[in-house]
C-alpha cells in the first residue's frame, strides 16, 4: 500500500505511549475516498509504547485487536508523537492538539443530538434546538482561526454532520446539502484521506428520511442525490466506487428499494463480471443438482423435488455490491407482492465477508444450492454478467434469465 499525499515528506512516524499493555496488537487504519485501508500494525512495548511507521497523509483510527476503542490520529507532522495518561496528549504535533482540543464539545454535540431526537414535548424541543445551533455557532467561532489546519478542515466537516442531524424541512435541507456539496469540492484532496466523506453520505441520507417521510418520494430524493454527488466525485474516483457504496450504504440502512431503483439506474455501470459461454445447455436437459435446505442448511434435497414449481436461481458474488443489492431487493419484491416462489441461492465464490453478512440478514433464505460455487450453473446456462436471475420452470428446464430486476419483477408480477 503507497499513499503519498500532498504534505513533503514520503513517511510519517507515530511515536510514544499507547493506552495498551505490552505485546497488545495495536492495529492503523485509513480511508481512500469511501474505501476503507488497513495500513498495518505492530505491537507494543513495554508501558505500551508503540513506535509505526507509514506512508500515508491523512486522518487514520489507531484501535487495539479485541478492544472497542479507538482513536483518530492526524498524520501530517513527523513525528506524530503521542502521550498516554489520564488523557491523551500531543507533546510535538500542534495538528493533533488542536483537534484533540475540539472533540470535547465534539462529542457533547453529538450526544445532545441524539437527546434532541428522543424530546417528546415541543417547547422543550424547540428549546433544545435552539441550545444546539447556538453550541454549533460557537464550536464554528472557535474553529474559523485554524479552519485551514487539516484538523479545521475535517472539523468543520463534523459540524455540517451536525447541522444535518438537525434540519426538519426542506428549507434547512437544502441550505445544508449546498454547503456540503460545496465544502467537498473545495476540500476533497484534503477529505478524501479521512472518515468526512462516508460520514457525510450517511448524515444526508438520514437527513433525507426525516424531512421525506413518504417511500416514494424518499426513493427519488434519495437516488437523486446519488447523482449529485457522482457528479462532483467523479472526477476524482471512479464511478462504480460511488455508486457501490452507495448500494451497500441503503442495505445497511433497510432501503433495499432504493438499491433496486439504483441498479435500475447505473446497472450498467456496476456490472459485477462478464462472461463469454457459447457452451448453453440444451432446451431439453433439466438442471439436476443437491440444494440445501432448512433453517440451518443442513437438509439436502435433489433439485427434482421441486419438479412442478417454478423456481429463480439467483446467481451473485459476494465480493460485488451489486449482486448483494439484487438479491436484497429481489426479496423485497416478493415480500412486497406476496409472490410464493422458490429462491435458490447461488453463491459464485466463497460467501465470506461483510457482504456474505449482508446477504443472510437482508435476504435471509432456506434453500441454496449444493454447489460449491455457481460456475458450472453460469456456464451451463449461458450467463453473460453477474447479478443473474434464472427462473426454471416446473420441469426444472430453463426459461428465462434476467440481469436486471426491474425486468425480473414485471415478469415474477405477471405471472
Amino acid at each position: 500500500m503507497s499513499i503519498n499525499f500532498a504534505f513533503g515528506q514520503d513517511f510519517i512516524s507515530i511515536v510514544g505511549k499507547s493506552p495498551y499493555t505490552k505485546g497488545t496488537k495495536v492495529l492503523f487504519e485509513g480511508y481512500d475516498g469511501f474505501q476503507k485501508l488497513e495500513l498495518g500494525s505492530i505491537r507494543t512495548t513495554d508501558n505500551g509504547s508503540i513506535d509505526f511507521f507509514v506512508d500515508y497523509h491523512g486522518q487514520l483510527m489507531m484501535s487495539a485487536e479485541g478492544n472497542k476503542n479507538s482513536w483518530p490520529l492526524i498524520l501530517k507532522h513527523d513525528p506524530t508523537c503521542i502521550e498516554f495518561d489520564s488523557i491523551i496528549s500531543f507533546p510535538c504535533d500542534p495538528e493533533n492538539e488542536f483537534y484533540y482540543t475540539m472533540l470535547t464539545t465534539h462529542s457533547l454535540l453529538d450526544s445532545l443530538i441524539i437527546n434532541y431526537w428522543e424530546i417528546s414535548d415541543s417547547s422543550e424541543k424547540v428549546k433544545a434546538g435552539e441550545d444546539i445551533f447556538l453550541k454549533i455557532n460557537d464550536f464554528r467561532a472557535k474553529l474559523k482561526p485554524q479552519q485551514n489546519l487539516y484538523a479545521g478542515v475535517l472539523l468543520e466537516g463534523d459540524l455540517l454532520i451536525f447541522e444535518a442531524g438537525m434540519q426538519r424541512n426542506t428549507e434547512g435541507l437544502a441550505e445544508v446539502k449546498e454547503k456540503t456539496l460545496s465544502y467537498i469540492q473545495s476540500n476533497y484532496e484534503r477529505i478524501r484521506y479521512s472518515d468526512i466523506l462516508p460520514k457525510l453520505v450517511v448524515a444526508n441520507s438520514a437527513m433525507n428520511k426525516r424531512v421525506f417521510p413518504n417511500p416514494s418520494s424518499l426513493t427519488q430524493v434519495q437516488v437523486f442525490d446519488v447523482g449529485e454527488w457522482a457528479n462532483i466525485l467523479e472526477p476524482h474516483m471512479d464511478l462504480k466506487a460511488v455508486i457501490n457504496f452507495y448500494l451497500i450504504h441503503f442495505i445497511k440502512n433497510g432501503d433495499a428499494d432504493v438499491s433496486a431503483t439504483l441498479l435500475g439506474k447505473y446497472g450498467q455501470e456496476v456490472i459485477c463480471e462478464q462472461y463469454v459461454s457459447s457452451n448453453t445447455r440444451p432446451a431439453n436437459m433439466p438442471y439436476s443438482f443437491s440444494v440445501f435446505g432448512g433453517p440451518d442448511l443442513k437438509r439436502v434435497f435433489p433439485l427434482d423435488q421441486f419438479m412442478g414449481l417454478s423456481k429463480i436461481l439467483a446467481i451473485y458474488s459476494t465480493e460485488c455490491p451489486s449482486s448483494v443489492a439484487s438479491v436484497a431487493g429481489l426479496y423485497s419484491i416478493m415480500s412486497e407482492n406476496q409472490i410464493r416462489m422458490p429462491v435458490i441461492m447461488v453463491p459464485n465464490d466463497e460467501q465470506t465477508g461483510e457482504l456474505a453478512e449482508l446477504v443472510k440478514k437482508e435476504a435471509p433464505f432456506g434453500m441454496q444450492t449444493g454447489m460449491k460455487t455457481g460456475s458450472g450453473i453460469i456456464i451451463g446456462a449461458g450467463v453473460k454478467q453477474l447479478p443473474a436471475f434464472i427462473i426454471l420452470d416446473e420441469r426444472n428446464l430453463l426459461k428465462q434469465i434476467f440481469y436486471d430486476l426491474k425486468s425480473l419483477k414485471l415478469e415474477l408480477m405477471g405471472d
